[in-house]
């Protein structure tokens, strides 16, 4: 319980009370996941907000190719969830897979609505977490109908060089919108 409090705490980095910290500690649960393990898919409902302590996510949806588009790459200290799904209770339209042995906390939908029933200030923090979530949406909507291919790969190598060694180049790619041997071509050009 001692790491979860202290998670939370860093985490969040929050200014809330006492109270509210330990009653948001007490309802996440940890979870691991392997590599290759699938976190959700398009035909469950993502009921859970999934919190990152180690490990690596990709988050993508299946074209009419049958192919893998990546959207969003989630590494230690951030947090995911198909919010739609979350919110809605939908099927979620996205898969999210483990990409490296994964440890995460999660917490489950109604005992977050009940956790902001019983300690508003929490709502805050919510309401911060997914104004996060649709700014970086719209962010990486705009980068993928603005910027041509070399300009994404400038992009990514600029706010995630970290993770050029973690994932594959055909992820990479994926994430790019682009071949393998486009991404080959964009590279040699550095």
């Amino acid at each position: 319980m001692e790491e979860i409090k202290s998670f939370v705490k860093k985490y969040f980095d929050l200014d809330l009370a006492h109270a509210s910290i330990e009653a948001f500690a007490c309802l996440l649960k940890p979870q691991q996941f392997n590599k290759g393990d699938l976190i959700f898919n398009d035909r469950s409902v993502c009921k859970n907000l999934y919190f990152i302590k180690k490990g690596l996510v990709k988050f993508y949806f299946i074209n009419e190719n049958g192919k893998e588009v990546i959207f969003r790459f989630f590494a230690e200290n951030t947090y995911f969830t198909s919010l739609e799904s979350f919110l809605n209770h939908k099927n979620a339209a996205q898969f999210a897979k483990a990409i490296e042995n994964t440890e995460v906390f999660f917490l489950n939908k109604t005992e977050l609505d009940r956790l902001i029933a019983s300690h508003p200030a929490v709502a805050g923090v919510y309401k911060s977490m997914f104004a996060t979530v649709n700014t970086n949406m719209i962010k990486r909507f705009s980068e993928l109908m603005s910027c041509d291919a070399a300009e994404r790969y400038e992009n990514f190598l600029k706010n995630n060089s970290a993770l050029l060694q973690r994932i594959s180049l055909g992820d990479l790619a994926s994430y790019l919108g682009i071949t393998q041997e486009s991404l080959s071509r964009i590279r040699a050009r550095k």
